[in-house]
């Protein structure tokens, strides 16, 4: 083999390498990005189940007050 071909197969190498590195190196940032996806996504669904309880609360209240609402205009319809 001569020096010419050992440095054609030595540069492959390395660029196959250097392929190999960059290709790890997307991967972990692809990891990172996903597990600050997930990380997202868990804190909206606990802000959404937050909201969701403050709706329930607030349907209740609202409830509370169209009844308080009835009884005052009956009363008042009452006693005239």
């Amino acid at each position: 083999m001569t020096d010419e071909q050992m440095n054609t197969i030595m540069q492959a190498i390395k660029e196959l390498s250097d392929g190999q590195k960059e290709l790890s190196d997307n991967q972990n940032e692809l990891f990172k990005g996903q597990k600050q996806l997930i990380d997202n996504q868990k804190e909206i669904n606990d802000r959404l189940t937050r909201i969701e309880e403050k709706m329930e609360f607030i349907q209740h209240k609202l409830i509370e007050h169209d009844e308080q609402i009835y009884t005052l205009r009956k009363k008042h319809i009452t006693s005239q």
